[in-house]
């Protein structure tokens, strides 16, 4: 068997077993409710997995908002697709009475 080299886990401090007392210090809890890494349950989020879902709810949202875009521009294409067809069939109409 041989070793393959990995890299190592990223350390989370705030889930370190070890450092628990000093998460449950009211300073610390305060310190940590104000910067956003305390849920809603009062427990010690994972701000990179936060991260991760932010960065992905923005990203769908661009997307909806491009795909927003796209089908009104479509829209507007075909309004003013079917009003040069309305004015080329009045212009052709127009000529036949002409002709007659």
């Amino acid at each position: 068997a041989r070793a393959v080299a990995e890299p190592l886990p990223m350390y989370k401090c705030y889930f370190d077993p070890n450092l628990q007392c000093m998460w449950v210090n009211p300073g610390k809890r305060q310190h940590l409710e104000k910067q956003g890494f305390l849920g809603k349950d009062g427990g010690i989020v994972d701000i990179h997995q936060k991260r991760r879902n932010y960065f992905l709810c923005e990203k769908e949202m661009a997307q909806a908002e491009a795909f927003k875009r796209e089908s009104s521009r479509n829209v507007e294409q075909e309004r003013r697709a079917a009003e040069v067809r309305m004015m080329r069939e009045e212009v052709a109409e127009m000529k036949r009475r002409q002709v007659h």
